[in-house]
């Protein structure tokens, strides 16, 4: 009887086999952004990509992408709690600490004597959309749109400016897709960066979806009273496959040195700086990485 129960058992595991969903993957995403107008163009750039699990390895290879050169790659073991980039070409590797970056223009704004005040008001945001979405890459999805907005209001030694961004914000969304490691470039709104106007603007746009985008398109329209900039940008997956990925693709390379993600500037305290890639670096990662 025990070897007919035994037999049994494994007949029932082979008839009804459990399902295990694989947290390895490799991705890539194109990024497509048009400002018409003196001064636009068009843009585009992938990025490729491995996850297994929390980890994650995000690779530019266009030059100049984002700030960063050709061969450089994010890198995080933790969902994107400590992140990293790292630059194969200079054999070095910085820490983002986007709390850190907000602080250094809040100090810097404050070592200007109050000459330069920025204020963000009257946030809207709307879901007007929620419906079932074309498959993509073989994953249902679902078609979600938001309306958002916000007013900036800027003071430079004493002269005010104001201005008003409007967004449409649509995303195709899988949520069959649940390694935190895809997050950390498809779902940017994780992040936080401890500026509370900054945090409920990064807040905003993919509000109440739990799911992975594998498509996103954002209709931004931005004007100061005199003129209005429209400026378009979509994000997709292009390639996604299960794949192994051995653990040493998430390591930093040996012999790499450590340096300050942002330069430090004279007269400031040590880590800290006011250098404006900070602040353009935290609203492109918050606000238009995918």
């Amino acid at each position: 009887m025990k070897r007919a129960r035994t037999g049994l058992t494994v007949f029932c595991l082979s008839a009804f086999p459990m399902t295990v969903l694989a947290q390895s993957f490799y991705y890539e995403a194109v990024t497509e952004t048009q400002v018409p107008g003196f001064g636009g163009g068009n843009t585009t750039s992938t990025v490729y990509a491995w996850v297994d699990g929390d980890s994650a390895k995000i690779e530019f290879q266009d030059s100049g992408q984002v700030g960063f050169g050709a061969g450089s790659y994010l890198l995080t073991t933790d969902g994107g709690a400590v992140l990293y980039i790292v630059n194969p070409q200079e054999q070095t590797y910085s820490e983002i600490n986007f709390a850190n970056l907000f602080s250094s223009v809040n100090t810097a704004m404050e070592a200007m004597g109050g000459m330069m005040q920025m204020e963000f008001t009257d946030f809207t945001n709307e879901q007007v959309l929620e419906e079932p979405g074309e498959t993509i890459l073989g994953y249902p999805t679902t078609h979600y749109q938001y309306l958002t907005g916000y007013t900036m209001n800027m003071s430079i030694m004493g002269m005010n400016r104001q201005s008003r961004s409007e967004s449409d914000n649509d995303f195709w969304c899988s949520s069959e897709l649940n390694a935190a490691g895809l997050h950390v470039w498809l779902r940017p709104d994780r992040f936080r960066t401890g500026n509370e106007d900054f945090d409920q603007l990064i807040e905003q746009g993919m509000a109440n979806m739990n799911c992975l985008p594998l498509r996103s398109r954002t209709v931004t329209r931005m004007s100061d009273g005199n003129s209005t900039t429209e400026t378009t940008s979509t994000t997709e997956v292009t390639v996604f496959r299960e794949e192994a990925v051995a653990a040493s693709v998430f390591e930093i390379p040996a012999g790499y040195t450590e340096q300050a993600f942002v330069p430090e500037m004279p007269g400031m305290p040590e880590g800290e700086s006011p250098n404006p890639f900070g602040m353009g670096f935290g609203m492109g990662f918050g606000m238009g990485f995918g």
